[in-house]
């Protein structure tokens, strides 16, 4: 394989140079051989047509007095015109008077003396005159003729044609081309000459310079500096290669500092990354413990504030002071759905938020929230549909309460804003078999007031609402949506958001789901059904552990009223003092008591012996507290605030209701009909 050298900057200069000088002088040589060509050809027109004049004036006469020999005469002068072939007179009716050949230098040609070629131009450029009758010029084929009528007084006497070789054309044109062969040679002489002259300008200060270069190696910088060869370009160049020599050197010499110094900085950095690592961690942690204490500290009066307007609202009361009651329960519910979101916002933002992996039915969960929420829709006046246009699998694997937050969460903002027309649930899901992941879409769609398109990304971000106006119009802190959010990241998913300002908006909600084999059900058809009679708990005993008034007060109340004998301790020491003298049915257990807290009273009781189920009655409602109650021995877990139907549950669970109606209202009397 034959490798090209490259070229060397003085060629390439060297063959710029010349291929420039040539291309002008081509081009400007070919111009004036243009030009002076078109002068040539235009002289023997006019040199052609001056001797046709000439001619005409001098035969008109010999034409009218049809004078042959005269005709003959006056042709013959244009032998003094060497490139004249041919010359003409002819009658008006066609007839030739006289003929000049140049060639024969006879009267009559004959048929070996004329081209025929020539022959033919002529009788075609005469026939076109005569029936033209018009003065007329022809320059083809390398000829040049001319057809004239003559006339005196304006009658027409006869025609003269003449025909003109270019041979001094063709000449001239030879010797112009041998001309400009010769100056376009020692042209291209000169400039090859000077073009290598000249490329030395540039060419020599670049080969200093590649010198230059090659006495600079990578590992031995340049120590002394020579003045630059010229005060131009070059000279600024070569200033320029200068610097960045230095500059080399001194990336050298801090690279080596930096790699002889690299451990010890990357200890340091290291270090404080740690630090800032844990310092972030402390202020997580810090925060999480805010919120469980302010939680604590806000669940509890919120027992009191929910459990005493419930049991207002279940009791006989006039119109008026039900409606307030029903207020109070309302702003409670509202409050602790606040409380919940803010201790929901801090497990996910510290990564403690879990969820439960258990078989649930879909639709009893979407229309479990669906029916909490009717009431809310119902009381503002907007419609509220839920619908199916798939067949979704019933059961699945997942956190049926989780999902419930979401549905909650967004069918309550879509009622908070929409004023008019109502809102949409669709469910939809596609088909797979028990074990197979399928697509779950829930999709929650409004009417409302709508978002602008900058503002949709934002309100998914803590404490954001779209503007400060729909904070103070509709309220709200602006962390239900990124609960939601949050939550669907957690499943797997990802909320999607389509709204056009003033007309709705769209909160889609893409979950993937196992598919769950339905629960066996037991085969109840066999069993006839029977009214019973009213169950009641009289005869049993309650222990509660419980420091604050308004929690004892409520829950003396609610188990009193269930048929059950309640004994109060006002810490963790008198309940155990009390349960080492006397025994209950269940034990209810404040976690955070003075003195001794439950948590700790259990462990004693445990220690001791007692099986007696110890429930947790505590404001900690995280699922870490939960398992730490769990773990300290008691059996059960009660957050604080609670519903009615929530302790209801719990004596269900470790009390169950009696049957035996009369041996019991016999004895105690306590069961209401």
């Amino acid at each position: 394989m034959v490798v090209k050298k490259p070229m060397s900057v003085r060629q390439k200069l060297t063959g710029i140079i010349f291929l420039v000088s040539m291309t002008v002088l081509c081009l400007s040589s070919l111009f004036y051989v243009f030009i002076e060509m078109r002068y040539i050809r235009n002289s023997l027109r006019e040199d052609l047509v001056s001797l046709s004049k000439v001619i005409t004036a001098n035969g008109l006469m010999t034409l009218t007095t049809k004078n042959v020999r005269g005709a003959e005469a006056v042709l013959q002068t244009v032998n003094a015109q060497p490139d004249v072939v041919t010359a003409y007179f002819f009658y008006p009716e066609g007839r030739m008077v006289a003929a000049y050949s140049h060639e024969t230098h006879r009267r009559h040609r004959t048929d070996s003396s004329v081209d025929p070629v020539a022959l033919k131009l002529e009788e075609r450029q005469i026939r076109q005159g005569m029936l033209d009758k018009k003065f007329r010029l022809w320059d083809e084929d390398g000829w040049m003729s001319l057809f004239v009528p003559m006339k005196t007084d304006n009658q027409l006497v006869g025609f003269f044609y003449v025909r003109s070789e270019v041979t001094r054309l063709k000449i001239q044109m030879l010797w112009m081309l041998l001309g400009w062969m010769t100056v376009l040679g020692i042209a291209a002489i000169l400039s090859y000459l000077l073009s290598s002259r000249v490329q030395g300008i540039i060419s020599k200060p670049v080969d200093a310079l590649v010198e230059r270069m090659k006495q600079v190696p990578l590992k031995h910088r340049l120590e002394t500096r020579e003045a630059p060869p010229a005060t131009d370009e070059f000279g600024t160049l070569f200033e320029g290669f200068d610097d960045m020599v230095k500059a080399l050197d001194r990336r050298d010499e801090l690279i080596i500092q930096h790699r002889d110094n690299l451990e010890k900085e990357v200890e340091i950095r290291t270090r404080e990354l740690r630090e800032a690592k844990e310092v972030a961690e402390l202020a997580t942690e810090a925060k999480s413990r805010f919120l469980a204490n302010v939680s604590h500290e806000i669940r509890t009066p919120m027992i009191g504030v929910l459990g005493m307007s419930e049991l207002l609202r279940q009791s006989p009361l006039p119109e008026k002071e039900k409606l307030l009651a029903e207020t109070v329960h309302r702003s409670g519910e509202a409050l602790l759905a606040i409380i919940n979101d803010l201790l929901d916002l801090s497990k996910a933002e510290s990564g403690k938020l879990t969820l439960e992996m258990i078989p649930f039915n879909l639709r009893l969960t979407v229309e479990d929230a669906f029916d909490i929420m009717q009431a809310k829709a119902d009381e503002k006046g907007v419609a509220l549909a839920l619908e199916y246009p798939d067949m979704p699998p019933e059961w699945l694997l997942g956190d049926p309460v989780r999902l419930r937050q979401i549905l909650i969460n967004l069918i309550g903002n879509a009622i908070k804003f929409t004023e008019q027309g109502g809102v949409r649930v669709i469910v939809r899901a596609g088909h797979a078999e028990p074990g197979e992941t399928l697509s779950l879409q829930v999709a929650v769609r409004d009417t409302g007031i709508g978002l602008r398109l900058e503002d949709q990304d934002r309100i998914f971000e803590s404490f954001q609402q779209a503007d400060s106006s729909t904070t103070r119009k509709y309220g709200g802190t602006g962390l239900g949506l990124t609960i939601v959010r949050e939550l669907a990241e957690l499943m797997g998913g990802s909320v999607e958001l389509e709204s056009v300002s003033g007309k709705g908006s769209c909160f889609t909600v893409h979950l993937k789901l196992e598919v769950a084999a339905e629960p066996g059900v037991p085969d109840r058809g066999a069993v006839p059904e029977v009214a019973l009679p009213k169950p009641c708990r009289a005869g049993r005993s309650v222990l509660l552990a419980e420091d604050n008034r308004t929690t004892q007060q409520l829950l003396l109340v609610l188990l009193e009223s269930a048929g059950l004998e309640v004994s109060i301790a006002e810490n963790g020491l008198e309940a155990v003092a009390f349960l080492q003298r006397e025994a209950v049915d269940l034990v209810f257990m404040d976690c955070q008591m003075p003195d001794m807290d439950g948590l700790e009273a259990t462990q004693q009781l445990r220690s001791i012996g007692l099986q007696t189920p110890i429930v947790a009655l505590t404001a900690h409602a995280r699922a870490e507290d939960e398992q730490r109650c769990l773990g300290a021995g008691m059996d059960d877990f009660l957050g604080k605030p609670f519903r009615k139907f929530e302790l209801d549950a719990i004596l269900d669970k470790w009390l169950p209701e009696t049957t035996e109606r009369e041996n019991v209202v016999a004895e105690t009397g306590n069961c209401e009909d």
